[in-house]
Order: structure tokens, then sequence, then C-alpha cells
């Protein structure tokens, strides 16, 4: 069991959308109920518009900008901003700056399942 994480010891999955994860909590150190994911999204890049069956998610944006949607509702989120997707909701991220933005996915679970959902 891990209880310090070092996120530069923790490795990166890169996407095709233009955003990085890292899970940074989980079952690699430990958790048994909890994933927590460092995500970097790159300028122009996104979390496509997906669901999570199996978990809600807490996103906590810590640096930079981005377009959030949930079900319906579209709104510009920055640092400092918590974003909530219920089981089931749509969501996704757009990083429309030319910064790099931050946030935080929390999940209480070990393995969410991400569900990509056509627009």
């Amino acid at each position: 069991m891990k209880y310090f994480i070092p996120h530069n010891q923790v490795s990166a999955e890169s996407s095709e959308f233009g955003f990085t994860a890292q899970a940074i909590v989980g079952e690699k150190t430990g958790a048994t109920n909890l994933t927590v994911r460092r995500i970097e999204v790159a300028p122009g890049g996104s979390v496509p518009l997906h669901i999570h069956p199996n978990s809600e998610e807490g996103m906590l944006v810590l640096e930079g900008e981005l377009e959030a949607t949930v079900a319906d509702q579209v709104t510009v989120v920055g640092s400092g901003t918590s974003v909530f997707a219920p089981i089931g909701v749509k969501h996704k991220m757009i990083n429309r700056s030319q910064e790099t933005a931050v946030l935080l996915g929390i999940f209480p679970c070990l393995n969410p399942i991400r569900d990509l959902v056509k627009e």
C-alpha cells in the first residue's frame, strides 16, 4: 500500500482525443473503493462525450479553463470549480483555450467504466 504518491512516478496514458490521464490513486496504490485520475487536456483537446454506467464522477479543475457539458447543460469552468456527473449521465470537457488544462477525476470505485456516446 502506498500512502504518498509522487505524480512524476506514475505513468500517464495518452488518448487520441488530446488528453493524458494518470491513475494517481487506485488499485495499484492499495485503494479498495477509490480512483483518482489526474487529467491534462491539451489546447484543442477534449475528454469526449461519455457516460460511466457503474459510477458517478466528481471533477475538480485545478488549472486552465474547459468547456464542460453535463447532460444538456454547457458552461465554461476554471480553476477551483467542481463538476459532478451522476451515474449514466453524459458529459465531456473541451479545452478551447491556448493553455493546457488540468483536472482531477474522482470515482468511488476501482474500475470506472467509460462508454463513449455519439453526439
